[in-house]
């Protein structure tokens, strides 16, 4: 999930890296101008957030400012040059998403006045993994605008009594953020803001819990595979759609398996047995397994910050044979388990531990027993007695 790591900011054109900062951490930088409307050059390597100006007045009131990002390419990457800034506040995060930038909102103050506007931006993803940050810049420096508008914390500033500030939301959040005015200043300025949405890499990680069972019949329904998969999320929330379970045995089971059913419940600890309480179905269809043992069940499960334990059931038919086993599980949780937002990992491998093997039923009270033989469905199988 989304961090801050560190900020740094100049009274010229680039600001130095940050103590913390390393390769691939997102470089939010904030460029600006006082005394002219003339937004500044976007330094290379950098994508544009957003540049807005002001040009009412003597040239001497103006303000102007260009933001972008990059990511880190080492632990010494700075802001780059930004050409005809005469401010500039980088930021830097880490855990972003590979697009991290999200909505924005930037306003450009052509009336002298004794605030600052942090202007209102709606959130692009509401699961809770994105943060704010807000820069503005004042074309007359005064301590306040070290002071952070309501609901975030103030990053850095600059120079001492700054003209130029950097904040942020200091966390994730799942509110839009609301117009807020940072004032009253002691005398009127023109200024520039932006609030700009970045979003967090939010994701699931999948594991497993439990065993297998030992044994199931054939041919026989609704059998638990035992154990369970384990789904959680960093941060926030989301909703997983599409689960495909794989069997990996031998004896091909997409030939012999059929009706498999998911179903989940959060808990703090996955049961070792079917659950009997508290289970909601995943799939309202039964998943048919194609030849290679692989089946796509859709539904609809929420994932959070608390463990979801998902259960399996399914049926054997009766092509299954004494040398079958089953080997459940997610053959890469990356590409196998489709949520509505935000990633799922690992890339690798998540299965239930151990094997459960396919067993002809013996014999029953109602079933004749013959000298060494037992007829069960009108077949005739051997059997040998237990000392």
């Amino acid at each position: 999930s989304l961090s801050f790591v560190c900020a740094n900011k100049a009274a010229g054109t680039s600001a130095a890296a940050c103590t913390g900062e390393q390769a691939g951490d997102l470089l939010v930088v904030f460029a600006g101008v006082t005394a002219s409307s003339t937004i500044p050059t976007m330094a290379g390597g950098f994508t544009q957030i957003d540049s807005n100006s002001n040009s009412a007045g003597s040239g001497s009131t103006r303000t102007a400012f260009n933001a972008g990002w990059a990511v880190a390419s080492s632990s010494s990457s700075n802001s780059g040059t930004w050409t005809g800034a005469s401010q500039v506040i980088m930021q830097v995060y880490r855990g972003q998403a590979t697009s991290p930038i999200g909505n924005e909102l930037s306003v450009g103050g052509n009336n002298s006045a004794t605030t600052v506007n942090y202007p209102a931006v709606n959130l692009s993803v509401s699961d809770g993994s994105s943060w704010f940050a807000g820069f503005a810049i004042r074309n007359t420096a005064q301590a306040l605008m070290s002071t952070a508008p309501t609901g975030m914390t103030n990053r850095a500033s600059t120079p001492a009594t700054p003209v130029a500030a950097g904040n942020d939301t200091n966390g994730t959040t799942s509110s839009n953020w609301p117009s807020t005015n940072v004032g009253t200043f002691s005398a009127s300025a023109k200024f520039t803001s932006l609030v700009v949405e970045i979003l967090g890499g939010s994701q699931i990680t999948v594991g497993s819990t439990g065993t297998q069972v030992a044994n199931m019949s054939i041919p026989s329904t609704g059998n638990f595979v035992g154990g369970a998969f384990t789904f959680i999320r960093d941060v926030g929330t989301t909703t997983v759609t599409s689960i495909t379970i794989t069997d990996t045995g031998n004896g091909n089971g997409g030939t012999f398996l059929s009706n498999l059913f998911l179903y989940y419940k959060q808990e703090a600890a996955c049961e070792t047995s079917f659950p009997t309480t508290g289970l909601t179905q995943f799939n309202s269809t039964g998943g048919s397994f194609n030849l290679v043992g692989a089946s796509t069940v859709t539904g609809s499960m929420s994932v959070g910050t608390s463990l979801v334990c998902v259960y399996l059931k399914l049926d054997v038919g009766s092509s299954a044979n004494n040398t079958s086993t089953i080997e459940a599980e997610i053959t890469n949780p990356s590409t196998d388990v489709v949520a509505s937002a935000g990633s799922v990992g690992p890339a690798s491998v998540v299965g239930i531990p151990g094997t459960t093997s396919l067993v002809t039923p013996g014999p029953t009270t109602d079933q004749l027993l013959r000298g060494g033989e037992f007829f069960s469905g009108g077949s005739k199988n051997p059997f040998f007695w237990a000392n």
